[in-house]
């Protein structure tokens, strides 16, 4: 796992987590299984940093460059879910 992965797992893991859980499979609150998500990297940064449903926007909390991490982590888990 390269370092920008490592970033990701480490925000994913303090901030989407508790709804996605850190497989993405939990589903909390209405958390879509990100296993199963077929979005690209430009929408999963904007869900990301604008928010959706009960999901809080991170624009703000986090810089854009671990918004980044976190959206290329969620692919990484939908990838890693396949094998």
């Amino acid at each position: 796992m390269d370092e920008e992965l490592i970033v990701g797992k480490e925000k994913f893991k303090s901030f989407c987590s508790p709804c996605h859980g850190m497989d993405g499979k939990l589903n909390i609150n209405g958390a879509k299984d990100l296993t199963k998500s077929i979005s690209g990297l430009k929408s999963r940064i904007k869900t990301i940093t604008e928010g959706k449903g009960m999901m809080p926007p991170m624009k703000g909390i986090l810089t854009p460059a671990e918004i980044e991490a976190v959206a290329k982590y969620t692919i990484y888990l939908r990838k890693k879910s396949k094998k």
